[in-house]
């Protein structure tokens, strides 16, 4: 009814709002259970209208008599009851003075409406047509307290008399006059060509004659009372005025008029029905401003009237009516004015499906089942009317939901009764779907989501089939909508018709499983989150595994025409819910032949397309699909289901959850903290791998290590794979498998055999592998390596520690070994990390991780060499260190080799090993080295090395000793030939037996000697050290002498002949 201002200048309509939010920021508390009960007004109509409003007559008398005042009038005589009034009649005439009139109505009142002890009611109908003139004109009295009280006399003697009919000529055109109820679209006497489009916006009065609210919703009284009470055919003739009338209620500004207003137009439809066919629309119209309304009690009042409303326009204008209230409009039908200006429509029934208001949504539902069943024309309105319907099953409120699924079951059952012939051979032949299993699947055996108590009846089960088909394709597109709110809404409507529509849903399964894929990928809304996948798992139930299994295989290969960037993903993620819903269904008696070449054909497809390009998201997908794959097979297991079909895949679900896991090591190997997603994502795997213990084909036996040797055996089965770890990077799927099955070891893991000859443990085999890293390669992958050396080595040793062995201590030295040789981006990386294997080496010691026997010797010789490469470096810190560490190696060799043997033993073992005479040659340079530091722990290493690897003092026989006195005596006047022959070959004989500490003795002796004269701080252990010398090889140091006099070094001389002889 929008008009232009040029075209409808006398229109007293003017739209409320454009926005539909006007309505319900206030609700009305549920209060009545009524609207909750089964014999709604509109569903079970058992109680006759004149009966109620007898009903409501005889209980308003007995209030009113209670309430009333004593009052003495002439009650049982018409005329004498007029006399007694003429005085007042006479001042209702009154113009001049109000208060007159007033006092007059005053006094009226209380004889009619107020009296304790009321006339009869043939009273008031004789008196009716004798005074109803002057009461009629004083609902244009300019007294408000006038026109009210003439207001409530009228209504009074309207409702207490039988026959109203000869006043409704008088009083008909005074009411259009006081609520301005003509012309309501300012369009009466305008051409057709030149009348706007009708509107579909809710409108409300602008210009009343009658501006006292309280006197309106009298007025509004007086107009349900004549509609309810008077026979139609008395009404016919005014049939336009009373219909303007209620109109202009429905749209009054005030809510309790527009109530009785709804209340009003509720009883005029009910009264005229089809006679009212052509005011249907206009009928239908009013109310959209009680839809808007803020008051729940104006919202239902609406919702009343429109339900007998749709009763008149039967077969013709409720079409027009329905479109109105979905706000449908023709595509092909634009208004010119749109062009220029944007216009929008209202969908009252989508704003009363999310009214705030309890009562008022249930009130809608079963208004909206009533036309359904009720309507004569409901054909032609329950593919519009049911997805309203529907939209009850998810409401807010459990009460409402189940309220719906009953009206819907009811609806369900009309529709068996009526269509009996159409189904009677699908009842009588007893079909059963294949997914029940040829019947072995019962109704009791399916459970579905509250409010679904049972499984739908077949009735509604057609029902909703019929309909679905014209707003599936709408679902797509708002499933994924950017609106939360629209995406919650598609979801749930979605997952109700999936549950009616059972195997129907074959038939649209590719365009429905392409939505889903992205759907199932939500993560804001947790309604969206709940709902799609229980729509997958319901798909899986209701549909046969070949009507869907190549859109989703497929999609994980990425073989989709439409591929999208999310059709991967979400076909990852859809797998599991629909393969949960395929084999729940499954009665025990049967077996997974069902699923079999599906799950055959996932695990193919997910080895093929998605391990080697794995990343986070698809990861967390495959670890969400197996674990509803794992916790279905477990649930069925219980029920002694039998699942050895799928035991043919545990290893590749092992290696999936493996591959998984190092996928969420990623930030740990870019040295950033795990967010909480990665860690309940890493909880999640390694309780699938427990799970997966259970319906494994051993349930004894942990599945992770039963899966552990064919794990090592498998990915590292030859030299060269092992080889190739030194060119790992860092997102290389072997390392991060690798990383991750590592962190599962525990101790007994490590002693595991790995071949059936017992001759390689899992010990042998880390080792191998890390120090396989550690080698420089091809491409120098240094975070790989660095992880390696920061994360693997000091986890390994925790982990084995307790087990710690003479061949796990090797392990842990050639890894050190190994490290030390490691290339790293530049000078400055490759020093700190060497600083850091300092450390490295320093915790292994405290922790007692160094075994050493004879067997290992001979390795550990050349570990001890590898400290060359410490050697080298000039900072002074790291010379230290390395000087500390092997000090402390050098003691645990002495403790747990040397000291156990025998003099004999000891030169036979010390003949052996090479690392002694280089480490000693490296001495001699630190003993000159700048620092003070340096030189102090080098003194300190070569006297222990001194002490502990050169013979003990040796027992001279008497020629030997006496030959030792005579050169000490003679040493200051100096050797005879015959005697220094004799000190060249003793001293000959002591190097030969100390070959194995200095590559050579005498040279060594003259060096230390040497250094000490130049040496002006630290004196006191060079000291030391050459008296150990003379203490353990007194002819070395004598010919040392000797050469020293012979050359005339006379400082050498001094200090040794002071050295040796104190």
């Amino acid at each position: 009814m929008e008009t232009s201002q040029s075209q409808a200048k006398n229109s007293v309509l003017s739209n409320i709002t454009n926005d539909p939010s006007i309505q319900s920021d206030t609700s009305m508390k549920q209060g009545s259970k009524a609207y909750y009960e089964k014999d709604d007004l509109f569903l079970n109509s058992q109680m006759p209208n004149e009966q109620k409003q007898d009903d409501e007559d005889e209980s308003e008398d007995e209030e009113s008599e209670e309430e009333g005042i004593e009052i003495d009038f002439p009650r049982d005589n018409a005329q004498d009851l007029v006399q007694f009034l003429h005085r007042e009649l006479n001042n209702l005439q009154n113009m001049e003075d109000g208060q007159k009139r007033k006092f007059a109505l005053i006094k009226m009142y209380q004889i009619f409406v107020q009296a304790k002890n009321k006339a009869p009611n043939r009273i008031y109908q004789e008196l009716l047509p004798m005074i109803q003139k002057p009461l009629f004109k004083r609902l244009s009295d300019k007294v408000e307290k006038c026109r009210e009280i003439a207001a409530l006399i009228i209504k009074e003697f309207f409702h207490r008399s039988d026959d109203i009919t000869m006043s409704i000529p008088y009083i008909l055109p005074i009411l259009v006059e006081r609520l301005n109820a003509e012309n309501l679209e300012g369009t009466e006497g305008l051409p057709d060509v030149m009348k706007p489009p009708i509107t579909q916006k809710p409108q409300v009065m602008v210009a009343q004659t009658e501006t006292s609210e309280e006197v309106r919703v009298v007025l509004a009284e007086i107009v349900t009372v004549i509609v309810s009470q008077t026979v139609f055919d008395c009404l016919r003739a005014y049939v336009d005025q009373l219909v303007n009338i209620v109109r202009a209620l429905c749209m009054d500004p005030f809510g309790d008029v527009i109530i009785e207003g709804c209340n009003a137009m509720s009883e005029l439809a009910q009264n005229g029905t089809d006679q009212l066919l052509h005011f249907s629309e206009n009928m239908g119209r009013s109310l959209f401003t009680s839809f808007v309304s803020k008051h729940a009690k104006v919202r239902m009042a609406g919702i009343k009237a429109l339900y007998q409303v749709f009763f008149c326009g039967v077969w013709k204008y409720n079409a027009n009516i329905m479109e109105h209230l979905i706000g449908f409009r023709d595509p092909n039908l634009v208004p010119i004015r749109d062009f220029y200006d944007v216009s929008t429509k209202l969908n009252y029934f989508a704003i009363l499906v999310s009214d705030r208001s309890t009562v008022v949504r249930d009130l809608f539902y079963k208004t909206i089942a009533g036309l359904s069943m009720k309507l004569p024309d409901k054909k032609d309105h329950e593919g519009r009317l049911f997805p309203y319907l529907i939209s009850g099953l998810y409401d807010h409120n459990d009460v409402i939901r189940e309220s719906v699924f009953d009206l819907i079951e009811e609806l369900g059952k009309q529709y068996e009764e009526e269509y009996e012939k159409d189904i009677r051979e699908l009842k009588q032949l007893g079909f059963n779907p294949e997914w029940t299993f040829n019947g072995k699947v019962k109704d009791s055996d399916v459970t579905l989501p509250l409010p679904f108590i049972h499984r739908p009846c077949l009735g509604s089960r057609i029902l909703v089939r019929s309909y679905v088909r014209r707003y599936l394709h709408a679902l797509y597109k708002e499933i994924t909508d950017w609106i939360q709110e629209n995406r919650e809404r598609a979801s749930n409507l979605l997952l109700c018709c999936i549950i009616y529509t059972e195997d129907f849903m074959t038939q649209f399964m590719d365009h429905l499983l392409l939505s889903l894929y992205k759907a199932v990928l939500d993560k804001e809304n947790k309604v969206v989150m709940k709902n799609i996948p229980l729509c997958l798992k319901l798909i899986g139930r209701y549909c046969a595994p070949r009507t869907y299994d190549n859109f989703i295989l497929q999609a994980i290969r990425s073989e989709l025409q439409s591929y999208l960037p999310h059709t991967q993903a979400g076909a990852l993620k859809a797998f599991g819910y629909v393969f949960y819903g395929a084999v729940e269904i499954i009665p025990n008696d049967e077996n997974l032949d069902k699923v079999d070449n599906l799950l055959s054909e996932f695990v193919r497809s997910v080895n093929e397309q998605i391990l080697d390009s794995l990343d986070q998201e698809l990861a967390d997908n495959l670890i969400y699909s197996l674990s509803q794959i794992i916790e279905i097979l477990s649930l069925k297991q219980e029920k002694e289901f039998n699942i050895k079909q799928w035991q043919k895949h545990e290893k590749d679900f092992f290696y999936m959850i493996i591959r998984c896991l190092g996928v969420y090591h990623n930030l740990k190997m870019l040295n950033k903290p795990d967010s909480d997603h990665v860690i309940e994502q890493k909880k999640l795997c390694i309780k699938l791998l427990n799970n997966l213990t259970q319906v494994s084909s051993n349930p004894e036996v942990d599945f992770f290590e039963s899966n552990l040797r064919s794990y090592f055996n498998e990915q590292f089965e030859t030299e060269e794979v092992i080889d190739k770890a030194r060119n790992w990077a860092i997102l290389n799927h072997r390392w991060r498998m690798f990383y991750a099955v590592f962190e599962f070891l525990e101790d007994k893991h490590f002693q595991y055999y790995l071949d059936s000859d017992a001759k390689i443990t899992i010990q042998d085999r880390v080792g191998q592998i890390i120090s396989a890293i550690l080698k420089n390669g091809d491409s120098q992958n240094y975070n790989v390596k660095y992880l390696a050396l920061t994360q693997l080595l000091p986890m390994f040793v925790n982990k084995s520690i307790k087990i710690v062995n003479p061949n796990l201590s090797l392990v842990y030295l050639n890894i050190l070994q190994q490290a030390a040789l490691t290339e790293w981006k530049n000078p400055d990386q490759k020093l700190k990390n060497l600083v850091l294997i300092q450390k490295q080496h320093h915790d292994l010691l405290d922790l007692e991780g160094v075994k050493l026997n004879a067997e290992v010797l001979e390795k550990f010789d050349e570990f001890m060499l590898s400290f060359e490469i410490f050697h080298k470096l000039k900072k002074d810190s790291i010379r230290v260190e390395t000087l500390k560490i092997i000090r402390r190696y050098l003691d645990l060799f002495i403790t747990q080799i040397v000291t156990q043997k025998g003099l004999n033993s000891k030169l036979k073992l010390f003949s052996k090993l090479k690392f002694i005479s280089q480490l000693s040659e490296e001495l001699i340079k630190y003993l000159t080295d700048y620092h003070d530091s340096v030189r102090e722990q080098a003194q300190l290493l070569l006297t222990d090395i001194i002490r502990e690897f050169l013979p003990q003092e040796l027992q001279f026989d008497q020629e030997q000793d006496q030959l030792l006195q005579m050169l000490r005596s003679n040493a200051s006047v100096g050797f005879s030939s015959q005697m220094t022959q004799k000190l060249k070959d003793a001293a000959e004989m002591e190097s030969a037996m100390t070959k194995h500490a200095f590559d050579d003795p005498q040279a060594f002796i003259k060096n230390i000697v040497a250094i000490m004269m130049d040496e002006t701080h630290g004196r006191e252990n060079l000291i030391l050290i050459i008296k150990e010398f003379n203490k353990k090889t007194p002819f070395m140091v004598l010919n040392d002498y000797r050469i020293a006099y012979q050359s005339n070094s006379l400082r050498r001389v001094e200090i040794l002949k002071t050295l040796i002889f104190q």
